[in-house]
């Protein structure tokens, strides 16, 4: 129940059953919710508590959630399983994304993500603190990591959402601007926006 003292909620997520997820902290712990029509259950899930959770989204399938995890100052992403049965549901099987790519530096400062499509994520990140976060289309199994390019100078990107069909990103920047992607780059979109959101 979220009405019970819970702090620290993340942007919440809808899924394609129809479902609204929560992620946030209850008791000194961070929890998932989930809220279907006429009901709603705490999930079971042993992908927390290894590190903070700063961001999270569901596949468009519903069957997968990629998260952002804080662990001693660096970011981390993994990819975790949504079980779903009668009366239970859980998120559990974490498996890492390694964002190592040959010859450079990891990307270690990881502000949000979003997924493309079924295979492939989009991130916000950098390589270290002090670096310009870039967007990055990463494919699930890591295979591919590329810089998405054409990003405007000093954006300070923090927040992303996207549009599956068709792929149609927006990003929250410096002073809540934003700015989307055209294809070719990144263009000015709307002023004065803390937050945005596609339908899930």
């Amino acid at each position: 129940d979220l009405k019970t003292g819970a702090t620290e909620l993340l942007r919440p997520q809808f899924t394609r059953y129809g479902e609204v997820w929560a992620l946030g902290r209850q008791g000194g712990q961070q929890r998932i919710w989930q809220f279907s029509p006429g009901r709603a259950a705490a999930v079971d899930a042993p992908v927390l508590g290894k590190g903070t959770v700063t961001a999270f989204r569901i596949s468009p399938d519903g069957a997968r959630m990629a998260l952002v995890r804080e662990t001693a100052g660096r970011s981390e992403v993994g990819l975790a399983r949504i079980v779903r049965k009668d009366k239970s549901i859980a998120v559990d099987a974490w498996r890492p994304i390694d964002l190592r790519r040959p010859g450079e530096a990891a990307l270690e400062q990881i502000a949000d993500l979003a997924w493309l499509d079924t295979n492939d994520l989009l991130l916000v990140g950098a390589e270290d603190e002090g670096a310009q976060r870039v967007a990055w289309r990463v494919s699930a199994d890591a295979s591919r990591i590329t810089a998405e390019g054409g990003e405007p100078a000093n954006w300070e990107a923090r927040q992303l959402t996207v549009l599956s069909r068709p792929q149609t990103a927006v990003v929250v920047g410096r002073q809540n601007e934003t700015w989307r992607d055209i294809g070719s780059g990144w263009r000015p979109f709307l002023p004065g926006l803390t937050a945005v959101a596609y339908p899930g």
